[in-house]
């Protein structure tokens, strides 16, 4: 089994090299370039994520300028070292110790589920909050475990800086809290432990959470960070109907394709559930699944409720999940069904090695971004949405991603509120005053095309041989 794990991981990083782009990996990681470049967030140009990871990795733009395999790549690999580090920390959490000799059945289990694997290298600020989630979550089953308060006061700090990569962290808080209250309910856990270890669990997102806010203030968009990222996220992804698709599809897809982790998370939830409608007194073994169980059961519910319930967003689903097939694992381990469960586990992590050769998500955008950075200059401007970006160009447009989607979900917003900074207004007078000297329009993909392209389209001709690309006629 350890064989099998490593030949992923070894896969994995060849996977990091070769595989194209998802959409959100071009996005991230040209705002972190525009960042690099003296951009303002909020400001200067559309993002609606927390801008650490931004600043965090505005020198590896710089460093790559001009690469954007290498750039891509390379923060897979960074992101491959924090699942590795996620690993450690849920092994420890389980055994408390790390033994590369024995079978960490966490590293196996989430090596051979395909979705969470890809959605874990993809560049995005999701891992980096995964990791620190994965890290508060432990540090407080610890402390539920052991009543050090250390390890709720770590937990704090752990959950603030996940907070501050993505604001879906604060979820995975509330449904620990929720999660320890039943704990104490059914007297699993003492509630005076529960009580203490919430201050400290406070007191240690104290300083991280307000050395974040302070950095906002300091950078002058404290207004456009609240707007982009709270205001007008609640409007786009619940009010506007702009955005909506079924979630069903996609989890589906998740299970079929990793049935260890959902199949055994079951069973332990089932065990997990009986122990909470036992007499009082009667805890649960192990008590911290109960508080496992409320916190998938609650992410999921939170994934069919989204208006984009993308893969991604059951990144913070899987540890938890990897943690309560664990258990049934090992139980399974002193059965007659031992063989059969490695076997299926065997196979799971083949099919992973396959992905990560065959799995291609878009194709022809290296293509794209290689044109554009080839014929154009660094102080010329473009209009490419991802995954076409080149991310080492200006944008000419402020919307520079869903050109047509967020504009109008913007204008249809400032029609019944009061919007001090049209953005639409400077998006028309930079078509008018320094129209971008490229364009890609995807063929495929209308809501991507830039704002009232319809209006500005006759100033422009197509590219040979590369069907949406067009330039600025001279």
């Amino acid at each position: 089994m350890l064989a099998a794990s490593g030949a992923v991981i070894c896969l994995a990083v060849v996977h990091c090299c070769i595989s194209t782009c998802d959409h959100d990996e071009i996005e991230h990681l040209h705002a972190s370039w525009l960042v690099g470049d003296g951009a303002v967030p909020f400001r200067d140009f559309l993002e609606h994520h927390h801008p650490t990871l931004y600043y965090l990795y505005a020198p590896l733009t710089s460093w790559l300028d001009g690469s954007p395999r290498a750039l891509v790549a390379t923060g897979r690999i960074i992101n491959l070292l924090l699942f590795l580090v996620m690993v450690v920390a849920l092994e420890h959490f389980r055994t408390g110790r790390f033994r590369w000799k024995e079978v960490p059945w966490t590293a196996p289990i989430l090596l051979g589920s395909w979705t969470f694997v890809r959605n874990a290298l993809e560049v995005r600020p999701d891992p980096f909050m995964n990791l620190f989630c994965v890290l508060g979550l432990t540090s407080w089953l610890l402390f539920l475990r052991d009543a050090r308060g250390g390890r709720a006061l770590a937990s704090g700090v752990c959950f603030a800086i996940a907070t501050a990569f993505l604001q879906k962290a604060a979820v995975l808080c509330v449904l620990l809290a929720l999660g320890s209250a039943a704990l104490a309910l059914r007297k699993h856990v003492p509630a005076a432990r529960i009580a203490r270890g919430g201050l400290l669990l406070v007191s240690g997102a104290v300083v991280p959470t307000m050395a974040f806010v302070a950095l906002i203030h300091a950078g002058g968009f404290w207004t456009e960070f609240v707007f982009w990222n709270y205001t007008f996220n609640h409007f786009y992804y619940l009010r506007s109907g702009t955005v909506s698709f079924s979630p069903w599809p996609t989890l589906a897809v998740a299970v079929a394709e990793d049935p260890i982790p959902w199949v055994l998370g079951v069973a332990a939830s089932i065990t997990a559930i009986r122990g909470f409608l036992r007499p009082t007194g009667i805890p649960t073994k192990p008590a911290h699944t109960l508080a496992l169980v409320i916190i998938v059961a609650g992410l999921v519910a939170s994934f069919v409720q989204s208006a984009l319930p993308f893969s991604h967003n059951l990144l913070m689903v899987y540890p938890a999940l990897a943690l309560m097939a664990a258990g049934e694992l090992e139980k399974i381990e002193r059965t007659r069904w031992r063989n059969l469960s490695a076997l299926l586990l065997l196979s799971m992590l083949a099919k992973v090695t396959v992905l990560c050769i065959v799995y291609n998500e878009n194709k022809g955008h290296y293509t794209v971004q290689g044109w554009i950075l080839r014929h154009t200059a660094p102080s010329e401007t473009v209009y490419a949405p991802p995954p076409y970006h080149p991310i080492f160009r200006r944008d000419s447009s402020y919307f520079w991603f869903d050109g047509t989607k967020k504009p109008l979900a913007y204008e249809t917003y400032c029609r019944a509120h009061t919007c001090t900074d049209d953005k639409l207004v400077a998006e028309r007078r930079a078509w008018a005053e320094g129209p971008p000297l490229i364009v890609f329009a995807p063929p495929d993909e209308k809501d991507w095309w830039p704002f009232e392209w319809n209006l500005h389209s006759a100033r422009y001709e197509p590219v040979p041989l590369i069907p949406g690309l067009y330039k600025l006629r001279r």
